[in-house]
């Protein structure tokens, strides 16, 4: 009653009025949930408000100004079409722009998918309602009750369960990080969403009445460019998100690889200190006291307890981890075949070993038995590959997969850069928990 009166007193044909209001709110429902994960704009609820009004004033102009033009198939008419419905979806991306604080790119993805999946509804209602033997023309409703009203409501209860579904699939775990590639392939499905949108559908909008067949078969056409389009969308979001956790794993790798080099050139200083050291004890026994000299030893004996595992490398990189746990009131075991694992690159290695070790010794600080806070590693070989193996009791209440580290937004990326090194060398990654004891396995195939 409201809306009659309204377009009653704008002289506005109230089913122009209806056509575009409904297309609008479809719009502008989609935004909001596809973008509820976003940053807002400070004074959120103003903003909000204040586009919403002038949306709704949008819309009044350009019914009012189609109310003016015959509704017989003209040039004039089908222009008109394409560009009010295209006003409506350049006001949908505005709006975004205006509400929330995100790259513009991210934000033409989020539009592009609300066009797209507005249009799968419309679309599929509209083909459902032909399937049935209703006028989509006339009804929205796949099975109508007589009553518009209810049939309206029943429309929109729809739309609202189907929109919760498709942003369920769209709301991002991961920041977009663009490139020239991606804002190429964004701007192409944007521009590809917007033609088929207004182009295809408000053209041939006026032609339905002639022939049913014939507007069904392009609807179905339209909504599988849709589905085509959302599905592309999807993936690109996938695959950015991909690229940014394979480009910090990488950044990870790297920066193990220099620790590595940096370890290995502490352990060197160390033992060369050590050789001086022995040798200066010697010259000086007679100037110290016993306990003076039971000191020195004892801290010598600190420094000079290596790890011999038969492999460079991974002596240089379990004798800086068990310098770190002792360090720590943490005690390493270790029985390690470190020729098993020789055809591992050294920055490969370094990174599997400091993740694992590191992971259990978090772990095990959470103890309240000093006792108990015991990681151990085994390096075995059998059947051809070499297994490696980090047990460590934990706090089941405290967990093993969070973390006190400072840099929380990469916490999970040192099991991930450590599953990436196992695939990479043919091999797996196992965790597994049980009566508070959480054992990682890592098996990797010796080269031939």
């Amino acid at each position: 009653m409201i809306l009659h009166n309204l377009a009653a007193s704008l002289a506005i044909d109230i089913r122009h009025l209806m056509s575009y209001l409904m297309y609008f709110v479809q719009l502008m429902l989609s935004a909001l949930l596809f973008a509820r994960t976003y940053e807002r704009r400070r004074r959120y609820a103003l903003r909000l408000t204040g586009m919403v009004f002038c949306g709704l004033i949008l819309v009044l102009g350009i019914a009012r100004l189609r109310t003016g033009i015959s509704d017989n198939i003209t040039p004039q008419l089908l222009l008109f079409r394409c560009l009010s419905y295209f006003c409506i979806l350049a006001f949908a991306f505005f709006f975004l722009l205006v509400c929330y604080r995100e790259q513009p790119f991210e934000l033409a993805i989020c539009w592009a998918s609300v066009c797209a999946a507005c249009g799968i509804f419309t679309n599929l209602d509209y083909a459902l309602v032909s399937l049935t033997g209703h006028d989509p023309m006339t009804s929205m409703a796949v099975f109508p009750t007589g009553d518009w009203r209810l049939d309206l409501l029943l429309h929109y209860l729809l739309f609202g369960a189907y929109l919760v579904g498709m942003s369920f699939l769209f709301v991002r775990r991961a920041r977009f990080n663009a490139n020239s590639r991606d804002n190429t392939v964004v701007l192409m499905l944007c521009i590809g969403v917007v033609l088929i949108d207004d182009v295809l559908l408000n053209v041939s909008r006026p032609f339905e009445p002639e022939s049913a067949a014939l507007a069904l078969s392009l609807r179905l056409g339209v909504l599988l460019c849709f589905l085509l389009a959302f599905g592309l969308l999807m993936g690109l979001i996938k695959w950015n998100r991909l690229g940014e956790e394979l480009n910090i794993t990488e950044q990870l790798l790297l920066r193990e690889k220099r620790y590595y080099q940096q370890s290995k050139a502490n352990v060197e200083a160390v033992n060369r200190m050590l050789h001086d050291l022995k040798h200066r004890l010697s010259d000086i026994e007679g100037k110290l006291t016993e306990e003076e000299l039971s000191s020195m030893r004892q801290a010598m004996a600190l420094y000079d307890a290596n790890i011999k595992t038969g492999y460079e490398v991974l002596d240089t990189i379990l004798y800086e981890k068990q310098l770190y746990c002792q360090k720590n009131g943490v005690r390493l075991t270790c029985m390690a075949d470190g020729q098993s694992l020789a055809h591992l690159t050294p920055s490969h290695l370094y990174s599997l070993f400091d993740n694992a070790i590191d992971n259990a010794m978090e772990a095990v600080l959470r103890l309240p038995d000093p006792e108990s806070r015991i990681v151990s590693v085994t390096v075995t070989r059998e059947n051809n590959a070499a297994e490696i193996v980090v047990c460590n009791l934990f706090d089941p209440a405290a967990g093993h997969g969070t973390t006190s580290k400072p840099d929380q937004n990469r916490h999970g990326y040192g099991l991930a850069s450590m599953r990436t090194i196992a695939e990479n060398y043919g091999g797996t990654m196992h965790i597994s928990t049980e009566n508070d004891v959480f054992t990682l396995t890592v098996r990797l195939p010796e080269r031939s």
